[in-house]
């Protein structure tokens, strides 16, 4: 094994409180990077920080400015401004997700640092990620775009109407970003609702979460219940239409986040295009808004159990809509091409950020109160 990987560990909290083996724990990461390391270089030189944070909370806070785990959070980040990974020390049952987070974190590093290596790395990931269902996933079934991935036979009509709706997401996609630039489109379906949910999120509780994410661009893959299953679920909650949307919402974000692996865009626009190319009924969710307990603009914040509270998966498509009437498709199209600053884009005439921030957020709640 060679040593052209080299790593600086940096303890972020007092060690003294530490619940595990530090230097075992260093070492042991070490060992695992750099056997993914030595599977893509053999002679450039390559070195690379890692902040440890005592648990997931403080990483948050330090990542996010918040140390709330709702929403995308992850054990590992790759922060490329300062080539450095973010991690935290995971309790021992949850050892298996920390693994994959630093995995995915350092890989992404590798990526950003050589281009040129980025097929073969993303290869291997996708490897990596399919391996745990391997033998369970045994159900294979191929379309002219799709891949489905499945632990039990599906019907015909499942097949037909998951590619129909994913298909028309691709085609209404394209017309925003070069989908080209998407491999293969992996579509993973449990057995039930219980296998699915059990397989990522262990024990914690998500009411009303269908369908997730698992991976690194591009090797994002949608995760679902079967349909079939689901429209069979005696308390009424989830119906067969609301797993076929959720699996064209989730594969939204894949490509949104093939063509941005950084996810520059801010929150409200990441959820509010997935909303957009797929939910047919938007306006008809306003009912569900009561007015005076709204509070329009946290929709448009950083905290992103604030957009969950106030209603963000109907107010952020809505607000996409409104640029797009008022602005023009083209505007918002550019928008959703524009890393960070897009505003801009709308008021070229302000300056300051957090001015135009606010300009945007007067403009838009003047508009959508009228429709409450």
């Amino acid at each position: 094994m060679n040593d052209n990987l080299k790593l600086k560990f940096i303890v972020k909290f007092d060690r003294n409180n530490s619940s595990v083996d530090l230097k075992e724990f260093c070492y042991n990461t070490e060992t695992l990077l750099k056997e993914i390391y030595n599977k893509f270089f053999s002679n450039e030189s390559f070195s690379i920080s890692i902040s440890i944070f005592q648990n997931i909370e403080t990483l948050c806070k330090n990542f996010y400015g918040n140390n709330n785990k709702t929403g995308n959070f992850s054990y590992a980040m790759y922060e490329d401004n300062a080539n450095t990974i973010k991690t935290c020390i995971p309790s021992h049952d949850e050892f298996k997700k920390f693994r994959d987070a630093i995995i995915f974190a350092f890989s992404r590093a590798l990526i950003f640092s050589f281009p040129n290596k980025q097929p073969q790395i993303y290869d291997y990931l996708k490897e990596y990620i399919l391996l745990p269902f391997n033998d369970r996933l045994t159900f294979k079934y191929n379309t002219k775009l799709f891949k489905y991935h499945c632990e039990v036979k599906l019907s015909q009509k499942t097949i037909i109407d998951l590619d129909d709706n994913l298909t028309k997401v691709y085609e209404k996609a394209s017309e925003i970003w070069d989908v080209k630039k998407l491999k293969d489109n992996d579509i993973l379906i449990f057995h039930d609702y219980p296998s699915f949910y059990n397989t990522f999120f262990s024990n914690e509780i998500y009411k009303g979460v269908l369908g997730i994410l698992s991976g690194l661009s591009p090797c994002f893959m949608v995760a679902i219940p079967n349909p079939e299953c689901i429209e069979k679920d005696t308390n009424g909650k989830k119906k067969y239409e609301d797993i076929i949307q959720v699996v064209t919402h989730e594969f939204v974000h894949r490509i949104n986040l093939t063509i941005d692996p950084y996810n520059s865009i801010p929150y409200w626009m990441f959820e509010g295009i997935a909303e957009k190319l797929t939910n047919n009924h938007l306006f008809d969710n306003l009912s569900k808004i009561e007015k005076n307990k709204v509070e329009i603009e946290k929709v448009f914040g950083e905290n992103l159990d604030a957009f969950y509270r106030n209603q963000g998966y109907i107010i952020a498509p809505i607000a996409l809509i409104y640029i797009e009437n008022e602005y023009g498709e083209a505007v918002l199209r550019q928008m959703l091409n524009t890393p960070r600053d897009c505003l801009k884009l709308l008021y070229p005439e302000i300056q300051d950020s957090k001015s135009r921030h606010n300009k945007f957020i007067k403009e838009y709640s003047s508009y959508i109160t009228k429709l409450i």
